[in-house]
């Protein structure tokens, strides 16, 4: 009986570990930032949220060019919480 019970709390705790992600949703896809002008770059801010249940840490984010820098929240995003992406992009 005892090990069943073991067994029983095991599987609960699997299950709970599994159903406990991050999960990011985003302000918005996509910064329209119009025309720009040589040397003077361009900012977008985008807020992401974690709709999840367990912390979200965002650790990459690979801009698609050289011009492009993005600075973003480093720490863990708790359930609920906000974090930001900062985007500039710079056609020097």
């Amino acid at each position: 009986m005892l090990k069943r019970l073991y067994m029983l709390g095991m599987a609960c705790l699997t299950a709970g570990a599994i159903w406990a992600q991050p999960k990011l949703t985003v302000s918005r896809d996509v910064a329209n930032m119009g025309e720009l002008m040589f040397k003077m770059p361009g900012k977008a801010s985008f807020v992401v949220e974690n709709t999840g249940t367990s912390e979200l840490l965002i650790t990459q984010i690979n801009p698609s060019c050289g011009c492009t820098t993005v600075e973003w929240t480093q720490t863990p995003i708790a359930p609920g919480e906000t974090g930001t992406i900062e985007v500039e992009y710079d056609a020097m």
